[in-house]
């Protein structure tokens, strides 16, 4: 998964729905991001830090993978 955001500052947290140990948070003031996330069964949550941010998910698959 690509992650853009705006500020850079800001945070953003993805985890499984039922499982927020399994948070990830992305991006460490850095404008954009890639998070590996196991495929289970397609859903996700997501937290943000900041109440006006802006940001962007791209799902990107793995070509050594068959869809």
């Amino acid at each position: 998964m690509l992650v853009s955001i705006e500020p850079f500052y800001a945070r953003l947290y993805v985890y499984q729905p039922g499982f927020p140990d399994s948070t990830q948070s992305c991006c460490r003031n850095q404008p954009s991001s890639v998070l590996k996330l196991p495929v289970i069964d397609g859903r996700f949550c997501i937290r943000q830090s900041q109440p006006q941010m802006k940001w962007k998910l791209q799902i990107i698959g793995r070509p050594d993978e068959a869809a």
